[in-house]
């Protein structure tokens, strides 16, 4: 307890990717920063990549929890049981965020729905996808990822650092890859630059960490494919604080996705979204989560991104309504917001646990569903399959081949610089 008489909770925080450029590294990074702003002295938060000690999670006065950040990506089936078995060992209840969902890893998916005991989601669509699979409705939480704001400069001021004259200006972020519908709006750009021959497409494209070299694959690409002009792909590493004034710059910034399989929920959106211009999005799971915020295409044919920006350059009103909806998501969803939300959880699998100071071990609740208002209910503590031990190895910072097998998968290759 801390003074007060209010509860504190430890939370050890899985990331494996913590410290690349990922986008659950990155949305981590921000929670944990909410956390300690929001709940001071009542949450202790560890970070780690996938290491667990006991000293860690158990204290006479903090209950703790472990809380698994997951993407198909970053865990082998294997390593991910063998984390969760480590804290049933010891009697310490597991939160699972799950950032994306594939209805075809099925070993994966009954290893989350049956055996970790709160599963927070993004979106409604992904909750009612884990339920329609089984997972019990009173263990799926649903909490919107955080929009973090920052201060926006002059508009004018910016377009002209970036030599932007008064023809249309428009953007994009996110990582350089071909899924991400690169090609698609660079051959809009150049369809768009027939009715506005200044028009310049922005795209501020980082190579990930698990395709190095694709930036400067795609630029060469877009060059052979005679789509470069109007088109500058910007790929260093740039602070967020600056990207999203230079998105801030653009008539209109647009994320025209293709469609991979995986419902999840978009970081690079909430980065425009602080920009405060209209968003073009495809209609695809990664952005089910968003309604009158952004506007939807069908797909990321060149047709539709340059049709969409057409219409949006063509209507005061649009840009307003879309700008609008954006401020209020903006407001009721900030990382404060959400790391609050998130303390509800961490509070309450702890009080669903009971713990024994004589023992210094946690013991789990027996009977059903916790005795809180929201009934959280607790998972079965034995696991299905359960493996025996996973080599250290396979927390290391390096990228395992199973990664590149899923990164294939999804994305559709390395990279030639990626090893």
């Amino acid at each position: 307890m801390v003074p007060g008489g209010k509860r504190r909770v430890a939370v050890n925080m899985i990331v494996p990717s913590w410290g690349a450029r990922c986008g659950v590294a990155e949305y981590s990074k921000a929670l944990v920063e909410a956390l300690v702003f929001v709940a001071g002295s009542e949450c202790r938060v560890k970070v780690s990549r996938g290491d667990l000690r006991a000293e860690d999670l158990r204290s006479a006065m903090e209950p703790g929890v472990v809380h698994i950040q997951h993407e198909y990506g970053l865990y082998s089936t294997p390593a991910l049981r063998f984390l969760i078995a480590t804290a049933r060992s010891w009697g310490i209840p597991a939160i699972a965020t799950m950032h994306d969902f594939l209805t075809q890893a099925h070993e994966r998916n009954e290893l989350i729905k049956s055996c970790v005991d709160v599963i927070i989601v993004h979106s409604t669509q992904l909750s009612e996808e884990l339920i329609r699979l089984g997972a019990p409705a009173g263990r799926v939480r649903i909490i919107p990822m955080g929009c973090r704001e920052y201060p926006l400069g002059d508009r004018n001021a910016i377009r002209r650092s970036l030599g932007i004259d008064d023809s249309p200006a428009i953007g994009f972020f996110g990582f350089a890859l071909p899924s991400k519908g690169i090609f698609e709006l660079a051959a809009a750009t150049k369809l768009l630059r027939r009715d506005h021959p200044g028009l310049v497409c922005f795209m501020f494209g980082a190579s990930p960490f698990f395709a190095e070299s694709s930036a400067s694959e795609i630029r060469a690409e877009m060059a052979a494919r005679g789509l470069g002009e109007g088109v500058i792909l910007k790929s260093d590493y740039m602070p967020l604080e600056e990207v999203v004034n230079y998105l801030h710059a653009m008539d209109v910034n647009i994320l025209p996705y293709r469609n991979v399989g995986f419902i999840g929920t978009s970081s690079a959106v909430r980065v425009l979204m602080a920009a405060r211009r209209p968003i073009i999005t495809t209609n695809i799971p990664y952005f089910a989560d968003l309604q009158g915020e952004v506007y939807k295409i069908a797909s990321a044919d060149p047709e539709h991104i340059a049709g969409a920006v057409q219409e949006i350059l063509g209507s005061p009103e649009k840009q307003a309504q879309l700008i609008s909806h954006v401020n209020a998501y903006l407001k009721a969803n900030s990382w404060e917001v959400v790391a609050r939300k998130h303390m509800e959880v961490y509070l309450g699998v702890a009080r669903a646990t009971q713990y024994s100071s004589a023992s210094a071990a946690f013991k789990p609740v027996t009977g059903g569903p916790a005795t809180r208002d929201d009934s959280i209910g607790i998972a079965p503590r034995v696991l299905p399959g359960e493996v025996p031990g996973v080599p250290a190895a396979t927390w290391a910072p390096q990228v395992p081949e199973w990664m590149w097998e899923r990164v294939v998968n999804r994305f559709g290759r390395k990279g030639k610089g990626a090893s």
